[in-house]
């Protein structure tokens, strides 16, 4: 139906109806900060929510109070928003890859179309404009980060079934892996920024030693903040 419903835990039910997209949801993300949620359609479009007009004043939590349904006999709240932030519509199929930069905050969010479109886009969340433009060789099921070594993994469909990591935000392709016969369904990364684990059509889950602790090397990133990038990765399938 392309509803997004919103729930509090604490209740049966639905306390937020979002009515944007033309069809299904096929992906929803919340952006580090929780003030935005992404949400791609299968109507190839993309939408930005913002829910600062919710939350308490100096604080992070949202405020129920705000958005629990009005009483009988009382007017709607007005901060209850009837149209999302942003709705990007570059994308020539359905988009399920979404996922927002974390060392950005809510500034950059990347989006990956389908199996007619192929292309890794990311939007600049301030001004809603596409700041960069990627053609892949297939469909984009799935996009993570990876924050200490400045780089982004996209999970990829039919033809050819890969795993690309770039460096960002130059876009170069540095590696490709390979081991799925069908398309990849989701990518989840580990708690600590490594394995990268993949889940394909093919009925296989694979762990991918892709971004290995470097003690010394996260040490210097923390104290200099640069972008440097490793010369020399281990790429293991288990």
């Amino acid at each position: 139906s392309g509803d997004i419903l919103v729930y509090d835990v604490r209740q049966k039910d639905c306390i937020i109806k979002f009515q944007s997209h033309g069809q299904e949801i096929c992906g929803l993300k919340w952006c580090p900060n929780g003030r935005y949620l992404a949400s791609g359609s299968n109507d190839n479009t993309v939408c930005v929510w913002d829910f600062h007009q919710w939350y308490s004043n100096g604080g992070t939590c949202g405020s129920l109070s705000s958005l629990l349904p009005p009483a009988d006999g009382e007017k709607p709240k007005s901060n209850i928003p009837t149209k999302p932030l942003w709705h990007f519509k570059e994308h020539k199929a359905a988009v399920k890859a979404i996922a927002w930069c974390p060392w950005e905050g809510s500034k950059v969010l990347a989006t990956g179309g389908g199996h007619s479109d192929g292309y890794l886009r990311f939007w600049n969340n301030s001004n809603g404009t596409c700041q960069q433009a990627i053609k892949t060789d297939s469909q984009i099921s799935s996009i993570l980060w990876s924050t200490d070594y400045k780089q982004i993994v996209t999970g990829q469909g039919h033809p050819n079934n890969y795993i690309h990591i770039w460096h960002y935000p130059a876009m170069v392709k540095c590696h490709t892996l390979h081991g799925h016969t069908s398309r990849i369904l989701s990518l989840i990364m580990g708690p600590k920024g490594n394995p990268i684990v993949s889940l394909s059509a093919d009925e296989t889950i694979r762990f991918w030693n892709c971004f290995p602790v470097d003690v010394q090397r996260k040490k210097k990133l923390e104290m200099t903040r640069t972008h440097s990038y490793p010369t020399k990765l281990n790429f293991n399938c288990r």
